[in-house]
């Protein structure tokens, strides 16, 4: 959010000001419908990203954030190899955080993917 906020300094001559959320379950908040009075949780359908109504979609980006102009510096997890061969052959790999330099189009896409998948896991894992 580092970046829209930067963005969002940019366009204070009345543009339309995008919410930047300040916690990632306000965010999801965001995506999903409103929860039915008296509940304790959202619709399933809608925490599953079932829902016709809403989505990772409703999460707006400035034109700039789904750009392919310019490069964004941010990071992220993914496995990387190690060097070394288990015994039947397959290279060993580690999880290690890496460095990204990405048009900002690609870090809100990969954004946007783990976003859909968030509040279902998020759903089971204070549901149990």
């Amino acid at each position: 959010m580092k970046y829209r906020k930067s963005l969002r300094k940019e366009f204070t001559d009345g543009h339309a000001q995008l919410a930047v959320p300040k916690t990632l379950t306000e965010l999801v908040e965001m995506t999903l419908c409103i929860k039915e009075e008296g509940k304790k949780y959202h619709r399933l359908k809608c925490i599953e990203r079932a829902c016709e109504e809403c989505g990772v979609d409703k999460f707006e980006l400035y034109p700039e954030e789904s750009s392919d102009d310019g490069l964004v510096r941010w990071s992220r997890y993914e496995y990387v190899p190690t060097g070394k061969y288990l015994p039947d052959g397959q290279e060993k790999k580690k999880i290690c955080l890496v460095q990204k330099e990405t048009p900002p189009s690609q870090l809100f896409k990969y954004f946007k993917e783990l976003l859909a998948v968030y509040s279902s896991h998020t759903f089971v894992a204070r549901w149990q």
